[in-house]
């Protein structure tokens, strides 16, 4: 199609990326709202949730691993009462007594 308008290939490479990235983020809000609504069903409901998405903003605002584009719409999937504790949520990698802390509780449950 892009090809009929004579538009030049890399031109035409570049909007077809853009538009993949953009059904994926779509469709990666959406299943995120899927799965965070069921896990929180109550308001008294208490839940772990470990986002391992790396186009997911840190809380810290460094990038999960190099060469992937965080998408800020993605926290939008993050129901605002919930938003204080995402800001302060440990990310993966910070302190070592975490990691082994981390790695007893993984432990135990198998």
């Amino acid at each position: 199609m892009l090809i009929n308008r004579q538009v030049a290939e890399a031109d035409a490479t570049h909007i077809a990326k853009g538009a993949l990235m953009r059904k994926s983020t779509v469709r990666t809000l959406h299943k995120l709202r899927q799965g965070l609504g069921r896990a929180i069903r109550h308001p008294d409901d208490d839940v772990l949730i470990t986002l391992l998405e790396p186009r997911i903003p840190r809380p810290s605002g460094t990038a999960a691993c190099q060469g992937v584009h965080t998408q800020q719409v993605l926290l939008g999937a993050i129901p605002a009462r919930f938003y204080a504790a995402y800001q302060q949520a440990e990310e993966p990698g910070c302190k070592q007594e975490n990691k082994v802390a981390i790695a007893q509780s993984l432990a135990a449950l198998l």
